[in-house]
């Protein structure tokens, strides 16, 4: 069973309550285009385009929107054509629109809890018992920060500065974003190991559970990039990360700094909000 619950959690997860909250934001987004579409369709002149073939050539009539008006016939170059095309396109999206809308508005009145959920119902006197298929958000949470990580030994005396958590680091600028993590209410581990896909390993600086997709983003502060021996050793480590399929923008979030350029609160909270909107997503 526990092999299930893994194979589930690490091949596109995603929870009933991501569903729920990103038909809410489709939602608000039909309404938008609902909007506009009804002001755009409010301005446009009476009628209808029809278009039919004849003997391979396309013939344009225009039709009145009075009860038993004649077609009348359009010439190619009409003015008409293109804006009553356009009033046929926004008439087409705004009948879909509103389809979906309803769909969608059923969806959500007709779902209420979710099967991750399901271990809340059970007595708290036999819930040790279980062995989950599939966790909730905050079961997956608890698992992840307190299970067993092989965390970096060497040089334990660089490590002098102390975060808001306890946490012992090489540096103010990772007392910073250990902080800001900290704060954020973002789950990390400073310098656990990674095994990579080629068999080998390294200690990213922060690892952080994105909750979104139940995989872990890596945190890497480049410190000293004035030196260029360091500057290499660092396109080096960025280089076997994307080999391993873990590259910048998407599971690998890099900090850059030097003497002359040091580290911008503004940096990390960039860092922050992108973490957060991708639990959001």
């Amino acid at each position: 069973m526990a092999k299930n619950r893994l194979t589930l959690e690490s091949n596109g997860y995603i929870s009933g309550k991501q569903i729920s909250d990103n038909i809410k934001r489709r939602m608000q987004l039909i309404e938008r285009v609902i909007d506009r579409v009804c002001s755009q369709l409010s301005i446009m002149p009476r009628g209808k385009l029809l278009v039919s073939q004849n003997q391979g050539y396309s013939r344009f009539h225009f039709i009145d929107g009075a009860k038993g008006a004649k077609k009348e016939y359009l010439h190619k170059g009409d003015l008409r054509i293109p804006v009553l095309t356009n009033k046929k396109y926004l008439e087409k999206v705004l009948k879909r629109a509103r389809a979906e809308k309803k769909r969608l508005q059923t969806f959500l009145d007709k779902s209420g809890s979710y099967f991750e959920d399901s271990q809340q119902e059970i007595p708290d006197v036999i819930k040790e018992h279980i062995v989950s298929f599939v966790q909730n958000d905050e079961a997956f949470i608890n698992n992840w920060t307190t299970e067993r990580s092989d965390i970096l030994q060497k040089y334990q005396e660089n490590k002098i500065y102390e975060t808001e958590r306890g946490d012992m680091v090489r540096s103010k600028s990772e007392v910073i974003v250990a902080n800001m993590l900290y704060r954020s209410k973002i789950p990390y581990k400073y310098e656990k190991r990674l095994i990579l896909p080629d068999k080998g390993f390294v200690y990213p600086d922060f690892t952080v559970l994105d909750i979104s997709s139940r995989q872990e983003v890596y945190i890497e502060l480049f410190g000293m990039m004035g030196d260029t021996d360091y500057c290499r050793d660092a396109l080096l480590k960025i280089n076997r990360y994307a080999d391993n399929g873990i590259v910048i923008g998407d599971r690998l979030l890099p900090v850059f700094e030097s003497a002359e350029v040091p580290l911008e609160i503004h940096t990390v909270n960039a860092i922050i909000e992108r973490l957060k909107r991708r639990e959001a997503a």
